[in-house]
């Protein structure tokens, strides 16, 4: 049996599978939603990830008996959530979310050579857009005592997978995020790469990367306590969400694609070749080893169902509530009735723009409202 381990921006996961991979159990534990102390900012503890993993695999083990006989574990985890830890692997600031819009006001200076070369070829403006929205910068802007504490700066599923194991290690499938990786290459950018002089990083700070289905390490005494796991469990690298994701939708090459109809709604296409979706938009790493996944996204997916029922939907909130059903339900009876083409309505769904299509200054709005 195997025991596969899934944070996600609302709950944790803890899945027990058979070796047919046939689902024997699942637990599950909500995470709280993130903290805004500002408008656009979204952070949490990086604790309240570890505690939830441990109660999810505590609900695991109440509904299948106890988890002695597994052979493996393995992390899949939301991408872009970021963790610095000082020396001793303490969080020195809470984690902040992939969805945090905060920007970095005074960026660490780059060469002028580096600005010529993006400047010619057109992509200043992309240079300074992963300059600000890079967390690591906004910590060196904005909490430089923090800042100089910084050990390892680590991704959600490395700062986890090194709970468990007491290892800095991570699966380079999960490495997505505004860090110096070469997407190309699936490693570190090497030494005087660009990504380097754009980031308040230095080599040192990265963790460990190695692929997807390698050894990440073994269970820590520590762990295996709080979990109720056999001591030196082997820990499993694993990959990000959407590309396990793809994976279990059967996703293996170019021939298929993945839709994914979540808060991001997403579609993949896994390729053992190197292809930028867009120019300057290279494919994340896919769960398989020495794949590329091809993604494209639109940030505010079904998120935008929650926006517009929580700003427009009062009257099928109440109807929802008086007739015990689901506010979706509701508005599903009034999208059958709806004609194709929505009478000329459209929404442009760019609120949170990409930095490279539809471009920064995209905004989201709705057109062919009539009186």
């Amino acid at each position: 049996m195997y025991l596969s381990i899934d944070v996600g921006t609302q709950s944790v996961r803890a899945i027990l599978f058979d070796r047919a991979g046939h689902i024997l159990g699942i637990g599950r534990r909500a995470l709280p939603p993130p903290e805004a102390p500002k408008p656009g900012w979204a952070e949490f503890h990086p604790e309240q990830a570890w505690h939830a993993l441990v109660d999810a695999v505590e609900d695991l083990s109440q509904r299948t008996g106890p988890l002695s006989q597994i052979a493996s574990i393995s992390l899949t985890c939301q991408r872009g959530t970021v963790v610095g830890v000082d020396r001793f692997g303490s969080p020195i600031y809470p984690a902040i979310s992939w969805m945090d819009q905060r920007m970095a006001e005074n960026p660490p200076d780059i060469p002028r050579w580096l600005r010529l070369i993006f400047l010619s070829i057109g992509q200043a403006r992309t240079l300074d857009y992963f300059r600000q929205q890079a967390e690591i910068n906004w910590l060196y802007a904005h909490q430089p005592q923090q800042w100089k504490k910084i050990d390892k700066f680590l991704l959600l599923s490395a700062y986890l997978n090194h709970r468990l194991t007491g290892r800095y290690r991570d699966s380079y499938a999960n490495t997505v995020g505004y860090l110096p990786f070469d997407y190309k290459h699936l490693r570190w950018a090497p030494k005087g790469d660009w990504r380097w002089k754009a980031l308040a990083l230095t080599p040192e700070m990265m963790p460990e990367l190695v692929a997807p289905g390698a050894m990440i390490g073994t269970l820590t005494d520590e762990a295996a306590q709080q979990l109720n796991l056999p001591r030196r469990l082997p820990v499993i690298a694993g990959a990000a969400d959407k590309a396990c994701e793809s994976l279990g939708c059967g996703v293996f090459d170019h021939t298929r694609v993945s839709i994914s109809l979540g808060t991001t709604l997403t579609i993949n296409a896994t390729s053992r070749d190197y292809r930028e979706t867009l120019p300057l938009l290279p494919p994340f790493p896919a769960a398989i080893a020495g794949h590329y996944s091809n993604e494209y996204m639109i940030s505010r997916g079904f998120w935008m169902i929650r926006w517009f029922i929580e700003n427009f939907g009062h009257p099928e909130q109440q109807k929802a509530r008086m007739s015990g059903g689901s506010v979706e339900d509701a508005l599903n009876h009034l999208l059958r009735q709806t004609p194709p083409g929505n009478d000329g309505v459209m929404a442009l769904p760019y609120w949170n723009p990409g930095v490279i299509h539809p471009g920064v200054t995209a905004r989201g709005t709705l057109v062919g409202l009539t009186a």
